[in-house]
């Protein structure tokens, strides 16, 4: 259906909207640009309008492409925390991080990378306009952003940024993986250059952080983790969602003011990485020395340490986080991970043990140990006496509802147990004379046959 809005209305409903027709938008001045103002290779640059230096500190870095601003901050430590030098631990660092291509990293040598941009999905039509760069120089870590004057200016500022991380040989985000070396790695293709750093080996913080914290803190957002782990809290920042806005806003109407805050939001995410980096470098060095103390915390130190192959740490933190005031959900968890820990080692008397402690004293809310005993009972001990009575417990506690079980798992265990049971008494009819050895060869523990 035609549109009943004349031409006229239409255009004006658009002025409205802040959509400006050609003929609304001024040509570029005649006249010179004002002196000691750079011209951007996109030309946008006029008399009287303010530049981004009035504003941040730093220079002007000539390319062959154009100018490009360039910030250049020293940090010597963050929220009290030295950040002057890489972390003394890291040769935990491929375990912790679970890859081998982190072996060798050298992080004298490391660039720490981080982007804010035009918007939040990236994608070809998405912008990078302030590229961060953290390294450890002497005795300081240095900050070097470069900035997007203009978006005509892009292969300058490429062209800075590549000239830049040429030295480096390896790679740290936070979340960079997913977002802002993939990025970086569209723009550059788009200007037909060489990504830098594509193929080098990366380290990325978030996956590692979650690891560690998230059974505690939930949310493992580079700003919770500033809050709880490295106890910074941020003033005078601008939130992650405001920042494009806020770019659009200065490439619009000139307004520079508010892009210090988002230099400062930058900054401090890069300074933040080196010095959460080294925060996790020596919990997993030493977890004791660190003031670990939430079981949460010694839960998650454990799986940790159990897929990088140090079994000993992580039966040792499973038997910490056990020991602490936890969640009935992550209680289990930590006593589930402790007894398959020990049966992967062949620790048959530590595992049974652990198994049947949890059953007799009903501090089992889930079914796992008590199909681990009934197993272990079955076909190692062939005590089918008590294989039988351990399952009929299990099922006793799933129909009283006592096992955290959702309602559609509740009639398949059943049905289970029930042919598990079926199968175990068919064995002990044809071998009456099996014997109930285990019950008697776990000292201090109470027998779960009843």
């Amino acid at each position: 259906m035609p549109d009943p809005l004349s031409a006229r209305d239409r255009l004006e409903r658009l002025r409205h909207l802040g959509v400006k027709r050609a003929v609304d938008i001024p040509a570029p001045p005649a006249h010179p640009l004002s002196p000691g103002t750079p011209q951007a290779a996109g030309g946008w640059q006029r008399a009287g309008r303010r530049d981004i230096r009035d504003v941040v500190d730093g220079f002007d870095l000539d390319t062959p492409h154009g100018r490009v601003f360039v910030a250049d901050t020293l940090y010597a430590e963050h929220a009290g925390r030295p950040v002057h030098q890489p972390p003394s631990t890291t040769h935990h660092l491929p375990r912790l991080a679970r890859d081998d291509a982190l072996t060798d990293l050298d992080l004298g040598r490391a660039a720490f990378v981080d982007t804010e941009t035009t918007g939040l999905s990236g994608g070809t039509g998405t912008l990078c306009f302030l590229v961060g760069v953290g390294t450890f120089e002497g005795h300081a870590f240095r900050v070097r952003q470069f900035f997007l004057r203009d978006p005509g200016d892009e292969p300058a500022l490429l062209h800075a940024l590549a000239d830049w991380l040429a030295p480096f040989t390896s790679v740290v985000s936070f979340n960079g993986k997913a977002f802002d070396m993939p990025l970086l790695t569209t723009r550059f293709r788009l200007q037909r250059r060489r990504p830098p750093l594509a193929q080098a080996p990366h380290l990325d913080l978030l996956f590692t952080a979650r690891r560690l914290w998230r059974a505690r803190l939930g949310s493992c957002a580079l700003s919770s983790l500033e809050r709880h782990i490295l106890g910074v809290e941020r003033t005078d920042d601008v939130p992650g969602m405001m920042i494009p806005y806020l770019y659009f806003e200065y490439v619009r109407s000139g307004q520079v003011d508010r892009l210090a805050r988002v230099f400062y939001h930058n900054a401090l995410d890069i300074v933040s990485m080196a010095a959460l980096l080294d925060q996790m470098c020596a919990v997993f060095d030493n977890p004791e020395g660190c003031g670990v103390c939430h079981g949460a915390d010694w839960l998650s130190l454990g799986t940790v340490y159990e897929a990088a192959g140090a079994a000993d740490l992580a039966l040792d933190a499973y038997q910490r986080a056990m020991a602490c005031q936890l969640p009935p959900a992550l209680h289990d968890q930590a006593k589930e991970r402790h007894g398959q820990l020990l049966k992967r080692q062949g620790d048959w008397d530590q595992a049974v043990a652990a198994w049947a402690h949890a059953v007799a004293h009903g501090t089992a809310h889930r079914l796992y140990p008590y199909l681990e005993l009934a197993k272990y009972y079955e076909h190692r001990a062939r005590d089918y006496t008590s294989a039988i009575a351990t399952v009929r417990q299990a099922i006793s506690h799933v129909e009283a509802h006592r096992l955290r079980l959702d309602s559609l798992a509740q009639a398949a265990t059943l049905a289970d147990l029930r042919h598990r049971l079926a199968r175990l008494e068919r064995k002990a009819a044809t071998q009456p004379s099996a014997v109930s050895r285990q019950p008697s060869a776990l000292p201090g523990e109470a027998s779960c046959v009843s």
